[in-house]
């Protein structure tokens, strides 16, 4: 009898050994284009997708039609003109030996939301019973994409289906998003489209690019540590595979006299794909998660992420500030790009330093230096956290914080106090302190 393990391994070899035929069905869209999602207004807008070599396909919506040839390895790609702000549903179609189709398609802004388990944190888990219910939001989209820890650059994603918020579906957004997106669409009042790309319990270096790491040199030891990392993965690979090649004939004698298969021989896994293992934690999900949607044009981006790095201040803020600037070179778009500090977890210490076995200072006091950034802005959290929990379910505030940056600076809302008190600066005079804040309001 076969395990899903032997069934996988002799698959992989049939498909080794068997040149590859292109099917009519395998022409398609990259699977982050679906029914429902929400395309980004004002700017320029990239589709692609697959087809046999040199096949002729056209895409059009809202009037316009562009032509395109799939190149040498199937892939095409098209610009199309920018669209304007509409609720009115529309149709993406491509057209080469097969019709492909996304339906309900509206045009407003897409807002990338990535970090980790307190970004995809389901509104389901928080005490929101309420707004699940209140929850007929036509306007307001999300789409979650698979978790792909990958050892190279995907050219997509695994999975992916846009959805319209509803109080069906409502309960599997992320809180967060959730209440930013819907704070932005009813200022707003145009669709908005909640992109989200998270995964829990893991590090900012999951998420950053190569170049994040080649073009700073502030992160060399991280990019050195993958690589030593991978060379003794490579290192491992001819023995594993002269030992999957002793046991391969075994495993098929078994199956072909119907008796019990011998165990496979264990195979190493490259670094960036082991979670549990040998996990190194770097680019591991930009290459499977975020490379696979680079081009799909945004407004910009939320970020809740830290607890991982929660220990690190200097090398968390050069980390950060490489992800920002790489992400932004890669899309070609100097998007605004939004972020939660910490939340308070733990009960407080007498201590003044803080201390014990997971303190965030040294995270927070990165956060607050990120803001140097630009076109950044931080929404603080150290007074709606959860002492007895980490993941806290007030996202509600949350959200709304980082909405009302998004208001004040991209959707011209200047009066907004968008920001609470920030340390400026500290003056001694004799036996006093004098502490001076930024964003004070009124």
């Amino acid at each position: 009898m076969t395990t899903p393990r032997l069934q996988l391994l002799l698959t992989c070899a049939l498909l080794v050994l068997s040149p590859h035929v292109f099917s009519v069905s395998e022409e398609r869209l990259a699977r982050i284009f679906t029914d429902h999602m929400v395309l980004q207004r004002d700017i320029p807008l990239k589709v692609w997708g697959w087809s046999a070599p040199g096949q002729k396909l056209t895409v059009s919506i809202a009037g316009q039609t562009v032509a395109t040839v799939g190149d040498e390895a199937g892939r095409w790609r098209v610009q199309l003109k920018p669209l304007a702000a509409s609720a009115t549903p529309l149709v993406l179609r491509v057209v080469g030996a097969r019709t492909s189709e996304c339906n309900d398609v509206l045009v407003g802004d897409v807002w990338l939301c990535s970090g980790q388990s307190n970004m995809g944190f389901g509104l389901g888990a928080c005490d929101a019973a309420a707004d699940i219910k209140a929850a007929d939001l036509p306007l307001l989209r999300y789409v979650r994409c698979a978790e792909n820890f990958a050892a190279e650059p995907q050219d997509d994603l695994l999975g992916a289906a846009w959805k319209v918020v509803t109080p069906g579906n409502a309960g599997n957004c992320g809180g967060v998003p959730f209440y930013f997106g819907r704070r932005i669409q009813r200022e707003a009042k145009i669709p908005i489209g909640l992109l989200h790309c998270d995964i829990g319990g893991t590090d900012i270096e999951c998420w950053m690019p190569p170049a994040a790491f080649r073009d700073y040199p502030a992160n060399a030891a991280v990019a050195k540590r993958l690589d030593e990392a991978v060379a003794k993965y490579a290192k491992s690979l001819p023995e594993a595979v002269a030992q999957m090649d002793a046991w391969l004939p075994l495993a098929k004698a078994a199956v072909s006299a119907g008796k019990a298969v011998p165990k496979p021989p264990s195979f190493p896994i490259h670094p960036n794909e082991d979670r549990h293992r040998e996990w190194v934690r770097t680019q591991s999900l930009y290459n499977g998660m975020v490379h696979p949607i680079v081009g799909y044009a945004l407004k910009g981006a939320i970020w809740y992420q830290g607890e991982n790095n929660g220990g690190e201040q200097q090398s968390y803020v050069h980390k950060k500030r490489a992800l920002i600037e790489t992400w932004r070179k890669l899309w070609g778009q100097d998007f605004p790009f939004y972020y939660v500090q910490l939340a308070n977890w733990r009960n407080p210490v007498d201590e003044p330093s803080g201390g014990g076995d997971r303190d965030w200072k040294y995270c927070r006091m990165a956060q607050l230096e990120c803001l140097a950034i630009p076109k950044t802005g931080m929404a603080v959290a150290i007074d709606v956290g959860d002492a007895e929990d980490i993941h806290p379910k007030n996202k509600y505030d949350v959200g709304e914080r980082l909405a009302l940056w998004a208001l004040a600076k991209d959707y011209g809302q200047r009066d907004l106090v968008y920001s609470g008190p920030l340390f400026e600066r500290v003056t001694i005079d004799g036996n006093r302190a004098r502490v001076s804040f930024t964003s004070v309001g009124k």
